[in-house]
């Protein structure tokens, strides 16, 4: 371990070099042990558990030790709290980009749905337009060719504009004509 100068608890140890091994002893009892500085601080400062107290500390190095240890704890807790509130603050940040995210690709399904919905009743709507238009121009050539067939039936014969027009995919030729003609039900329903 590199020695800090500035790190007051380097005044009361020596650091032993044993190859690449982090050693110190204690100026005031020549305890040894393994590991460095921040050990040593709790072997002056005679916290119990990871090292054995130091007998022979003097009272006021034994204060400035815990007074250290407590500072070095501080800091080491104020760094983890501020880079939790950090993390904390980018997962908040990430899920509200991501909540923006999801409301703006739900926006993008509700317009795209409900342009595919206007496109759908725009597209329904001129079918029913055409078809309207079809079955109406359908209605018109019947009745047309209906009051043409009761003419021709009454012996008024066509117009020579009527036979011009339009009509069904059949013509009128004699066979049909004479089979109306002997359908007697037919005329009786038609009013004839």
């Amino acid at each position: 371990m590199v020695r800090r100068p500035c790190d007051p608890a380097w005044e009361h140890c020596t650091k032993i070099n044993i190859g690449k091994a982090n050693r110190v002893k204690c100026n005031y009892c020549s305890h040894r042990m393994w590991g460095g500085v921040s050990r040593m601080k709790e072997h002056l400062a005679k916290k119990r558990g990871d090292v054995t107290p130091c007998p022979n500390c003097p009272p006021g190095v034994s204060s400035k030790m815990r007074d250290l240890l407590i500072k070095t704890a501080f800091a080491k807790e104020e760094k983890l709290r501020h880079k939790r509130e950090s993390l904390e603050k980018m997962k908040v940040e990430s899920s509200a980009a991501s909540d923006d995210i999801k409301e703006e690709e739900e926006n993008d399904g509700f317009k795209r749905a409900i342009k595919e919905s206007l496109e759908t009743y725009e597209k329904e709507k001129k079918e029913d337009e055409e078809f309207n238009d079809s079955y109406e121009k359908a209605c018109r050539e019947s009745l047309m060719f209906f009051e043409m067939e009761k003419k021709f039936r009454r012996g008024q014969g066509c117009s020579g504009s009527a036979s011009n027009m339009a009509g069904p995919s059949h013509d009128f030729n004699d066979s049909v004509i004479i089979d109306l003609e002997v359908d007697s039900d037919y005329d009786n329903d038609l009013g004839f």
